[in-house]
């Protein structure tokens, strides 16, 4: 469902434009002032775990990471000051992604029994707030074209994390509460084309350590000893109108 109601905004954003260009080309501008304009955008993104350690019980455990693609959207308020400009958002985002690795031979936290070696993933599922801070440089301000350059910085408010077992005969969930406020460095590149734009943003997360896992439920800290040491990359593709 969460992909057709994507799908559908970025078609119904594009075809307001292209009726607008039939209708009238030459009259087509931006509804841009002076001093500041607004805009919305829905798009696609991607996080990028890099597990610097991971460890059960003190026992280093080695681990690789499959990405996957979550969804998000953003009301931004963008403050023009000849070709530099300042743009201030709100975000909603929910990513994904999953940790393959090997289960130590012994006491693993994540089971009540001891266990003998085998592989296990945890699927990591964020939902979140954010509210970048970027600044812009419009390389190209040529109506009906645009293309800049932002770099800034996003504060992010993770409101839920859980992590799933995935074996087949156990399925459990986890949360922590060690990563609810994260800050990343934030990087982008955007393309305007009359009232429609394009952009691509990369961030580069800062290192977070997760140690007080919990099962959701019960609400009670897992007795075993797992520490996960990462920082939380994130790749975005995005399509908006400009009022």
């Amino acid at each position: 469902m969460k992909h057709w109601l994507l799908i559908l905004s970025l078609l119904l954003l594009s075809c307001s434009v292209l009726k607008a260009v039939e209708t009238d080309s030459v009259q087509i501008k931006p509804k841009q002032s002076a001093y500041f304009n607004w805009g919305a955008k829905v798009g696609f993104s991607s996080v990028l775990p890099v597990v610097n350690t991971f460890t059960i019980e003190d026992i280093p455990i080695e681990s690789n990471v499959e990405y996957k693609v979550g969804y998000m959207a953003a009301l931004f308020l963008r403050l023009n000051f000849d070709r530099f400009f300042l743009q201030p958002s709100l975000a909603w985002h929910t990513t994904e992604s999953r940790f393959n690795f090997n289960i130590p031979e012994g006491v693993n936290p994540l089971r009540s029994t001891p266990t003998k070696q085998m592989s296990d993933q945890l699927n990591l599922k964020i939902h979140s707030l954010a509210l970048p801070v970027l600044i812009g440089y419009n390389l190209v301000k040529e109506k009906p074209f645009g293309l800049s350059i932002m770099a800034g910085a996003s504060m992010k408010y993770n409101y839920s994390i859980q992590y799933t077992s995935n074996l087949d005969y156990y399925n459990d969930k986890y949360t922590t509460d060690d990563t609810k406020f994260r800050v990343n460095l934030m990087g982008g590149i955007g393309v305007t084309l009359w009232q429609l734009f394009f952009d691509f943003t990369y961030e580069v997360g800062l290192n977070h350590r997760e140690k007080n896992f919990k099962r959701i439920g019960d609400d009670l800290p897992l007795a075993g000893n797992i520490v996960l040491d990462k920082r939380l990359n994130m790749m975005g593709f995005s399509l908006g109108f400009l009022f």
